[in-house]
């Protein structure tokens, strides 16, 4: 029991990782078992492998392998990460295992079996004693199409609804027609970044009098980046990485008007 479009997330991101790493002529490989109370999805591939001493980092955010891959293929982005995230929100476990460089690579999958007749359905927060954003309206607005898919993957996994946009201009054109609860903008975005579109959005709301709560979601830190935030119109200040819990309680403090930084 579980989300059927987030597990699905996770089987394509596997994929496409591996199709990513394996060269023409090599095969990728999916198999499906059940066993135990447990569910086993198994994707393995010929392709590039992982050297031993990165293994225990495949899923973390952004990590690289070896750079020859990386001028090859590019670097895992978050594909990775943001399947570990789905598959523990849902009680399994996610492994990586490589006999080594350029011997292939396996991802194993492991998801508990629930009866779909005497169990309820798995909730779509994750609990741990983070705040309820359940029915939350967000709108992500970032230029990074990683960032938005693992941003909006945390948030919809506890509950909240999420649109994205990939610019100030698809943001505002969203807005015309959906009204969130929350605006998380990163600032550094071509053409129009952050900035632009906080003022726009404060500009729009002195007529239409109503506030919208905004955080901006930047790599920008410190004290300096902390207040010109502020002044430009924000409520809220996110560095970049940022965990599920932190963002979840930013979420969380910005719909109950604290603010703060």
């Amino acid at each position: 029991m579980g989300d059927a479009e987030r597990l699905q997330q996770v089987v394509g991101n596997i994929l496409h990782n591996a199709l990513k790493f394996t060269s023409g002529g090599g095969t990728v490989k999916v198999e499906l078992t059940s066993e135990s109370g447990v569910l086993n999805v198994r994707v393995s591939d010929t392709g590039a492998g992982i050297e031993p001493a990165f293994l225990p980092h495949v899923f973390d955010r952004f990590r690289q392998g070896d750079r020859a891959t990386i001028r090859r293929h590019g670097g895992l982005g978050l594909g990775l990460a943001i399947a570990h995230h789905i598959v523990t929100g849902h009680g399994g476990t996610i492994a990586a295992a490589s006999p080594g460089p350029e011997r292939g690579t396996v991802i194993t999958v492991t998801l508990p079996v629930t009866d779909a007749v005497t169990s309820t359905p798995m909730p779509t927060t994750t609990g741990g004693g983070l705040p309820s954003i359940r029915g939350t309206r967000v709108l992500v607005v970032d230029d990074d199409e990683d960032t938005r898919e693992v941003t909006a993957a945390i948030l919809q996994q506890h509950g909240a609804q999420v649109l994205t946009a990939g610019s100030t201009e698809e943001a505002l054109d969203l807005l015309s027609e959906w009204t969130p609860d929350v605006v998380l903008a990163d600032l550094a975005m071509p053409v129009e970044d952050g900035f632009g579109l906080i003022k726009k959005l404060r500009a729009r709301e002195t007529h239409a009098r109503v506030r919208l709560a905004a955080a901006a979601f930047t790599s920008e830190a410190g004290e300096a980046a902390v207040s010109r935030a502020l002044a430009a119109g924000f409520d809220l200040h996110l560095s970049k990485p940022v965990t599920a819990a932190t963002l979840v309680a930013a979420i969380e403090t910005l719909t109950s008007g604290k603010t703060s930084t």
